[in-house]
């Protein structure tokens, strides 16, 4: 693909399963991005293969294990199979939280294998008895540029369904939680003393979610959204 036309457009292009990929890129496509440009001209079979990965589009997909497996398999092989990995037959109606689990465990094996943990620590991380580890590191094998290109692209996009906003937080440093809920609520980023008092409040057995009710409830965002509510009054002429 083409590295000299508009980046927002590439991005749209590329990530095309990603949910509500018309939005500009991430912090995480971006790098993947990057990582693709630091490998300059790539075989058509590589290409090929993120082919596949933009065409993993949905967790319903009544096959979508065999989907994935596929997609793992030719990434492990750098090599495209000549044959479609997605069909169009009947898909579920919903994404069960059993399912969702299942993805779940591909995706954090998946990581795993990009932070180049061996086969056992990534079982460490994962319920006794479950194969998703086992599968993952059988298809990818041994890492190179264009496999971690690769896989870290299958990642993002099985993150974007199967990671919940509680999964994400809970992936994130008590410091990182602290000014994402303040930007996300306050629309500002908290004071060095704000944080500090924050942080330590986690650590001294705060929830998170105790601490995003007592944010939410502020008089400084209650404030702000009356404010808001009456701005939106003032422009529709009521």
């Amino acid at each position: 693909m083409s590295h000299d036309h508009d980046h927002d457009h590439d991005s749209t292009s590329r990530w095309r399963n990603v949910a509500c990929h018309d939005s500009p890129a991430d912090a995480e496509i971006t790098r993947i991005d990057a990582m693709e440009e630091e490998l300059g001209p790539l075989p058509d079979e590589v290409e090929h293969v993120r082919a596949l990965v933009s065409r993993f589009d949905s967790l319903s997909h009544y096959r979508a294990v065999d989907n994935l497996t596929f997609i793992m398999r030719a990434i492990g092989s750098s090599s495209y199979p000549g044959m479609p990995a997605v069909d169009v037959l009947w898909r579920h109606e919903h994404i069960d939280d059993e399912r969702r689990a299942t993805f779940r465990r591909y995706y954090r094996a998946l990581q795993s294998w990009l932070a180049g943990e061996s086969l056992e620590q990534a079982k460490q991380d994962h319920p006794d008895g479950c194969e998703e580890p086992d599968e993952v590191y059988a298809a990818l094998g041994d890492m190179d540029d264009a496999k971690q290109w690769l896989a870290a692209s299958l990642a993002k996009a099985l993150a974007e369904y199967v990671l919940r906003p509680e999964d994400i937080i809970a992936e994130h440093e008590d410091e990182a939680y602290v000014r994402a809920l303040y930007e996300a609520v306050l629309h500002r980023q908290p004071s060095p003393d704000d944080l500090g008092f924050r942080v330590a409040e986690l650590r001294n057995g705060m929830t998170r979610d105790d601490m995003f009710g007592g944010v939410l409830n502020a008089v400084e965002h209650t404030d702000h959204v009356r404010a808001h509510i009456a701005e939106v009054l003032k422009r529709s002429g009521a």
